[in-house]
């Protein structure tokens, strides 16, 4: 049986309502398409995002931090974290993950990461009574500012621009 051989049977009240609901004006596929377009606009936009997002490469040694600030007259920004803190997370990955702050630290410091427990020597020597505790310490070895506990973007920015 050819196609033209078939039979056209009418469609039934309940089979035009669920065709008429599949039809589509111009104006709901315009939107479609705008949705659509937006989209595949913020995927994109966040894909570029991470692709571009600063990396901070962190010094794991405080003396090796200390002598390549001498060679570099930058100073150290040494982040002191411990084993099992939740504000240390938060800073790593909150504060330390903007983009503009990442390049401040890359740009101005030598940065250094530590993670130390309360018994160390070093955090002894630095007065550290919180973690986390970021501190920084120019060149010459003089502390230029401590940032003690977890502290947002914007604080931080702003406690850079020593």
């Amino acid at each position: 049986m050819t196609t033209a051989e078939l039979p056209v049977t009418p469609l039934s009240s309940t089979s035009r309502i669920a065709c008429e609901g599949l039809a589509m004006s111009k104006r709901q596929r315009l939107w479609i398409l705008v949705l659509a377009t937006i989209a595949v606009a913020a995927f994109n936009t966040l894909a570029t995002a991470e692709e571009n997002a600063v990396t901070i490469q962190w010094v794991q040694h405080y003396g090796h931090a200390r002598r390549i600030s001498g060679e570099s007259q930058r100073p150290v920004l040494l982040f002191l974290t411990t084993e099992s803190c939740i504000h240390c997370l938060r800073m790593e990955h909150g504060t330390f993950q903007d983009s503009r702050v990442a390049a401040t630290i890359l740009d101005s410091f030598v940065p250094a990461r530590l993670k130390l427990n309360e018994e160390s020597a070093l955090a002894r020597d630095l007065n550290v009574t919180v973690y986390p505790t970021t501190v920084m310490i120019a060149p010459d070895g003089r502390i230029l500012d401590y940032v003690r506990g977890y502290v947002d973007t914007e604080v931080f920015r702003e406690r850079m621009a020593i």
